[in-house]
């Protein structure tokens, strides 16, 4: 029961006074040579730190913070997300009930499932894995997902929210910012901690509502109230000359899904590459997981973050905080 309504301001004041943890290294833009890893592993490892404590307290309280992934047919690299999801949610205690349904539903029934999950109180995330069968409209069945367990940062309302509010710290308590856009905020902050990126030049290549348009909106919103207030510039795989953007980056994140797009003369020397893309690469015995960069890139960069390791094991971990924050802030309604 929820007898007094500081309970849930109490728990509000945890959550937001999350550590910030210690960083993994300082950054030198006019560091030349072989680039510094940045392990998307360590940066994980903080973001999740203090979670689990989170979630005892929220268990003392009588909520089991549960997230509910809907996994429509068997992709086999939505396979590979999923299991790094669960690996994630066992490690801090989260509760994750894997919702599986075949690949031939039809949008109706997926809506419905996706209503009663709405109105089950008890779940306080729900993701719809992508990608769908072509079948289904992919930002139709997102948006029919509530807001407040939107932890995927997805729908209109929470994309909206992040579009209209330049107050990047608080709109990430109230509302869910997408999880990839999170990532490459905390590997900037906890791995490369101590600089002020203010006024330098970042270039986002990749245009999608729910990667590259949220992570320009966050490296170029004021640094004072969250961001980075970084002079941010937005380019994709059919930009004319995208060496000529790409080379005055200080900051360079690289979200397409083309292998080898990046190539070493694109890069300004001493940049901090963070490479989004994941991608399969047929070999004759084996399937290799890369990036949208050309391995040559390393020698021309000052940090970077690997594929894989880099920038997907800090979604992934995002995604746990954003379901943990979820849970809190039903401890919070609850209270009132």
């Amino acid at each position: 029961m929820w007898a007094q309504g500081r309970i849930g301001a109490q728990l509000l004041s945890r959550f937001v006074g999350l550590q910030r943890p210690m960083g993994l290294m300082s950054w030198d833009g006019s560091r030349r040579g072989r680039a510094t890893l940045i392990s998307g592993q360590m940066v994980a490892d903080q973001i999740l730190h203090g979670l689990k404590d989170k979630i005892q307290r929220l268990e003392t309280i009588g909520i089991q913070p549960c997230l509910v992934p809907v996994v429509v047919g068997q992709d086999p690299v939505s396979q590979i997300y999923l299991r790094k999801k669960l690996e994630a949610a066992r490690a801090i205690g989260l509760r994750m009930r894997i919702q599986h349904v075949p690949a031939e539903v039809s949008s109706a029934e997926l809506m419905a499932l996706l209503d009663h999950l709405n109105r089950d109180e008890h779940v306080h995330g729900i993701i719809v894995q992508l990608p769908l069968p072509s079948a289904l409209n992919a930002i139709d069945i997102g948006n029919a997902i509530q807001p407040a367990k939107d932890v995927d940062g997805f729908t209109q309302q929470n994309l909206g929210a992040l579009v209209q509010s330049s107050e990047v710290a608080r709109l990430s308590i109230l509302n869910h910012i997408p999880c990839t856009a999170t990532a490459v905020k905390k590997i900037l902050e906890i791995g490369l901690a101590g600089h002020d990126w203010t006024g330098q030049r970042a270039v986002v290549i990749g245009r999608s509502l729910n990667v590259g348009l949220p992570i320009a909106l966050v490296l170029e919103s004021d640094r004072q109230n969250g961001g980075f207030d970084m002079t941010t510039t937005i380019c994709h795989r059919n930009t004319v000359d995208l060496g000529a953007s790409t080379r005055h980056a200080d900051v360079l994140v690289t979200a397409t899904g083309v292998p080898n797009l990046i190539r070493p003369e694109m890069v300004k020397p001493g940049a901090v590459v963070i490479d989004v893309g994941l991608n399969r690469i047929k070999l004759s015995d084996r399937v290799k997981l890369v990036g949208d960069c050309h391995p040559g890139v390393w020698d021309v960069a000052g940090y970077m973050t690997p594929v894989p390791g880099g920038v997907g094991p800090c979604t992934v971990a995002s995604l746990m905080y954003n379901s943990v924050l979820a849970a809190n802030r039903t401890a919070i309604r609850l209270s009132v």
